[in-house]
């Protein structure tokens, strides 16, 4: 009985599919564009292609996003912070 290897060849080959397409993208610098090429080329639709692109963009901007305003907030609190327990401390000395 031989074992298939074909599962492994697969992951291999997708693999090196997604370095390539990687590797095209650091290149041209322009993800959309080579997602529409390389997807023409495997016979998916421009406008499909498209779709796939913006669904990675909305992923990254609904992690982005959360991120940002976290980091925001606490940037502000360790500006805002020692201000406000600065004039907290002068009113409570002066009473």
């Amino acid at each position: 009985m031989a074992l298939s290897t074909a599962p492994l060849r697969s992951g291999a080959l997708l693999r090196r599919a997604r370095f390539s397409f990687a590797a095209v993208q650091r290149a041209l610098r322009d993800t959309e564009l080579v997602q529409i090429l390389i997807c023409g080329l495997l016979g998916i639709s421009p406008q499909a292609a498209i779709e796939l692109s913006l669904l990675k963009r909305i992923r990254e901007v609904a992690l982005g996003v959360p991120a940002l305003v976290a980091w925001q907030i606490i940037e502000s609190r360790r500006l805002v912070g020692p201000a406000v327990d600065a004039g907290a401390a002068a009113t409570a000395d002066g009473d």
